[in-house]
């Protein structure tokens, strides 16, 4: 195990990696003697990758790593004066980003990772399958997720409304038979909620199903 802190920033360079790393500057300063270890992951796929264009890009990777990170602490420094920056040093890896990141997280011992989540594909694609919810489930330290601002209202779930007073109207009155006005009926976005009004064989909580 490393005697030394560390903070990890996994970063895929991308426009996250700047968020990720300012976080992880932060996260390195409040650690007093920590460095900061950035973190990037080549993800290939492909049968015809080979050793020459693994040496071709890993050294161009490297060099993007290291200016990336001089600038974030650069730009750090500009906006917090008298700071005294962190020491910091860049690897990278070829594999599984999730994998490699929670291996690089145990072989450099890190008190806390830091990845990015820039996900727009829906909630059950970040709660099941995105690499910063695997890392936040595989690390064996903490783990921050961090992503720019967004409160874009296409992504917010649709507020339920209360129940139609017409509808209402038409349970009591027919015992429950119908549940939907004559508006909601033809309209209605949960057109298959079925009842058990008048089955004497269904389970007695059914009988008080509303739905809205």
């Amino acid at each position: 195990m490393s005697t030394h802190r560390h903070v990890l920033a996994a970063i895929d360079l991308d426009v996250s990696t700047g968020i990720v790393l300012d976080t992880a500057i932060q996260e390195t300063l409040l650690r007093p003697g920590a460095d900061l270890l950035v973190f990037y992951v080549f993800d290939y796929l492909g049968a015809d990758f080979t050793a020459t264009r693994q040496r071709a890009d890993t050294d161009k990777t490297i060099e993007e790593l290291k200016l990336r990170t001089q600038q974030a602490l650069q730009a750090y420094a500009t906006a917090h004066k008298d700071v005294v920056l962190p020491r910091a040093e860049v690897n990278m890896a070829v594999g599984r980003p999730a994998q490699e990141i929670v291996w690089a997280a145990a072989h450099f011992d890190v008190d806390l990772v830091v990845v990015g989540s820039h996900s727009r594909r829906g909630v059950g694609r970040f709660l099941m399958g995105s690499c910063s919810e695997k890392v936040a489930r595989l690390a064996g330290c903490p783990v921050v997720v961090v992503r720019e601002k967004s409160h874009d209202p296409r992504y917010k779930l649709a507020e339920i409304e209360p129940l139609c007073p017409e509808c209402a109207e038409t349970r009591a009155s027919s015992g429950g038979a119908k549940l939907w006005c004559a508006r909601h009926s033809e309209h209605h976005i949960r057109g298959h909620v079925y009842s058990s009004a008048g089955r004497s064989d269904a389970p007695g909580a059914w009988s008080s199903s509303t739905g809205t």
